[in-house]
């Protein structure tokens, strides 16, 4: 089993209070004119205290796995650099090459995950994290979450913008809860897909929506599609199809004029389903096309779900039961598959200490939902069909993420099958999906106490 050298603990013990103090100091001279920064150096404590806590239990109680393997691939790809700068740049372009893998031998250690160019994309992008972490394994995985964290935290500031009364809301959805911060910290494939899901989502509404710093946002988004593109391509085309719906809807709504909204819908629609597809189309080509047509998708999808229930992965499997990978056959599984997705597993699920905090997590969604829902319904009694809808689907952001919350969840659902993989394959949804709930009850709230106000008045 490996285990934490003395050097790891010297360098992780100087790395964590140098970061820290560098987040102290940010938040102090950013505080008095930002607000939202009083959380600053209290979230980046806490994503670097989950980073510690993840590698400790990924090498004390699963004695091992894939970020032990990404760390180890990582290194021998540094170790390399000294030996065959050239065969180094080759590989980290992504020429995964046998003659490129001929490079390796006992002095560097021997790469895993190379014939894999979905997983070896991690060990690419994480060779900079092992540099700045002075090839400390801990020291690497502090850097690479306050990495990430600085991400997260734009990501945070541009909600706050939005909505300047929902700091504290905002905060717990994005910055403090346990299983973002745990998933959302280590050296995994969830780290960089969910810290560039976000920024993809913010560069998009840059660019569609407030149309600030364009050129800046447009190489975000290419830069961020490409890290998502080369790990976990399905990520992309979800989000893709969600930013599209939101933008149509964006669009639509800020058009007063009836008689112009009929003759631009059909207009803005076809842009936007012929734009997607193309994109679909062209760029699913990167994922080994796979993604190219529905098709293949649901053949891969049934694939996966069918792999991820084997013994091998030494997980709990969960079953929403067999489903021919036809459109019929997916479409039988929504309602199992959203909830699975959504709000496993149960907390009577859970297996071991993970599962347990996830549960506990999942409970607690689900109450908020369901106080949700009470004032929905609420407002549907005493405001009618017309306010309650204008409250839940008038602005953009909070579209996006009830079709991104409720498309990934059921895709997610749908192919996992194993409760390790599920509370993994959420985190790039699950701050979306807090932020939904979160906000939403704040709203429904302010509005309840504007008619309690009017009556009073009356």
């Amino acid at each position: 089993m490996p285990e934490l050298s003395f050097y790891d603990i010297i360098v992780g013990f100087i790395l964590f209070f140098f970061i820290v103090l560098i987040g102290i100091y940010i938040q102090v001279i950013n505080k008095n004119e930002h607000p939202e920064y009083r959380f600053f150096a209290w979230g980046l404590s806490v994503r670097l205290l989950g980073a510690i806590g993840f590698a400790m239990i990924y090498l004390y109680y699963y004695g091992g796995g894939d970020t032990i393997n990404y760390f180890q691939s990582s290194l021998a790809l540094v170790n390399l650099f000294s030996k065959s700068p050239d065969a180094f740049f080759s590989i980290l372009a992504g020429h995964l090459t046998p003659e490129n893998y001929s490079y390796f031998d006992n002095t560097t250690g021997y790469p895993l995950y190379f014939r894999d160019p979905w997983a070896y994309s991690v060990v690419r992008y994480s060779v900079i994290f092992i540099f700045l972490g002075a090839k400390s394994f801990l020291g690497t995985t502090l850097v690479l979450a306050a990495v990430s964290y600085a991400f997260v935290w734009r990501f945070y500031r541009f909600l706050v913008k939005q909505y300047p009364h929902y700091t504290s809301e905002l905060a717990v959805a994005v910055l403090f809860f346990p299983s973002v911060i745990f998933w959302g910290s280590g050296l995994l494939k969830d780290n960089y897909t969910f810290f560039s899901s976000l920024m993809l989502f913010v560069a998009s509404f840059n660019i569609f929506v407030i149309r600030r710093k364009i050129i800046v946002n447009v190489v975000s988004l290419i830069f961020f599609s490409y890290i998502i593109l080369t790990i976990k391509p399905y990520i992309f085309f979800i989000e893709l199809v969600v930013i599209s719906i939101t933008l149509f809807h964006y669009y639509i709504v800020s058009i007063r004029n009836i008689f112009v909204k009929f003759i631009v819908f059909p207009i803005v629609a076809l842009i936007l389903i012929g734009g997607s597809s193309f994109v679909i189309v062209q760029v699913g080509t990167m994922a080994g096309g796979f993604y190219t047509s529905l098709d293949e998708s649901l053949k891969m999808a049934s694939v996966k779900q069918e792999d991820l229930t084997q013994s091998y992965y030494n997980g709990h499997s969960y079953n929403i039961g067999y489903f021919e990978p036809t459109i019929s056959g997916v479409l039988g599984k929504v309602a199992p598959a959203t909830i699975a997705g959504l709000y496993r597993p149960f907390i009577w699920e859970a297996g071991n200490i993970v599962m347990l905090v996830s549960g506990v997590e999942t409970l607690l969604l689900l109450f908020l939902s369901i106080y949700l829902v009470l004032f929905v319904v609420r407002s549907f009694i005493f405001k009618g069909v017309g306010h309650t809808i204008h409250l839940l689907f008038g602005d953009s952001i909070l579209v996006f993420s009830v079709f991104y919350v409720f498309l990934f969840a059921f895709v997610v659902g749908l192919t996992s099958s194993n409760f390790g993989a599920l509370v993994r394959y959420k985190i790039p949804y699950f701050s979306f999906f807090l932020i939904l709930l979160l906000v939403q009850i704040r709203r429904f709230q302010e509005d309840a106490k504007k008619t309690s106000s009017n009556d009073k008045l009356i």
